[in-house]
């Protein structure tokens, strides 16, 4: 309709009635003053069309430019939401491979565990009445199965959710983690904590217990490292650093695909952090660091200290 009503002003406005050229009519301002003149009213009526037009043009410009600023705000609403749909389906799968890896770990290990059992009692229906040194060595060995299923229980409790990172908080859930590490994996492992040691809120705690979890587990998988040094910074400003340093065989991001570093990049994302790896000191070994601006704080921490 607009278009319809511009070519019908194009054809009402006849130049030759004005003896003047439509590019004169704009550069020269006596013929402004004769277009607006009252001896001429026709060129007023003209002048008056030419503002009307340049009105119109700046109206559907300014319209124009709303509708882009409007489809541009839609289309970054709706990447927004493929993103998180795309970020809820990896915690999702995520979740469902934690909850394979336990029910795989409670078949192996309990039932292993639970058919030697069965075996060491069933040798009391052999036993004659006579023989009391046969009970006294199958209680022996029940009472030692007996103590690895709640040493396997312990450890995959631990593994599941650390009491002492619900009560204690980060700091006393990674000396823990430290500790076993060293005791069943034989490396050696320390704990350092520089700057405000406070706890952090349920979430990021969590989420950086997983990522120092997953990644000693990658590391101690797929390299022989000796020495595991897990530091965290936690700088005045608020700016929170956790930095992982091992002695093994360098990281390559193009290899980085298992299941256990897409889980640290679903908790780094969780928490919205940055990651960096570089190798570690004197070009050897990998240092893995984590931060977080202004993480927030949950209350100071007196319960850290073991």
């Amino acid at each position: 309709m607009f278009y319809s009503w511009l070519f019908a002003f194009v054809g009402l406005l006849d130049v030759r009635v004005l003896g003047l050229e439509i590019g004169k009519v704009f550069s020269i301002p006596n013929q402004l003053l004769f277009l607006s003149s009252t001896e001429n009213p026709k060129g007023l009526i003209y002048l008056a069309l030419l503002v009307s037009l340049l009105a119109s043009l700046a109206l559907v410009y300014l319209l124009w430019k709303e509708r882009l600023k409007r489809n541009d705000f839609r289309k970054k609403h709706e990447e927004s939401l493929k993103q998180k749909e795309v970020e809820l389906n990896e915690v999702i799968a995520s979740y469902e491979k934690d909850r394979a890896h336990i029910a795989e770990d409670l078949r192996d290990r309990f039932g292993r565990l639970i058919s030697v059992l069965e075996i060491n009692l069933s040798q009391l229906k052999e036993t004659s009445s006579t023989d009391r040194e046969k009970p006294l060595e199958v209680h022996k060995n029940a009472g030692s199965v007996l103590h690895e299923m709640n040493a396997e229980l312990d450890r995959m409790s631990f593994d599941l959710l650390p009491q002492s990172l619900i009560k204690r908080g980060l700091v006393s859930a990674l000396r823990e983690l430290v500790s076993r590490l060293t005791t069943e994996e034989k490396v050696n492992c320390e704990v350092q904590v520089r700057g405000n040691n406070v706890r952090l809120s349920a979430l990021v705690e969590l989420s950086l217990f997983r990522i120092t979890q997953e990644w000693i587990k990658d590391i101690l998988q797929n390299s022989v490292a000796k020495q595991i040094v897990i530091q965290l910074n936690h700088e005045d400003d608020g700016v929170f650093e956790l930095q992982i340093e091992d002695d093994g065989d360098q990281f390559d991001p193009n290899e980085g695909k298992s299941t256990r570093w897409a889980n640290i990049l679903v908790r780094l994302n969780q928490i919205h952090g940055s990651l960096g790896i570089s190798p570690g000191k004197e070009n050897k070994g990998n240092l893995l660091k984590v931060t977080l601006e202004a993480s927030p704080l949950k209350r100071p921490n007196s319960e850290h200290k073991d």
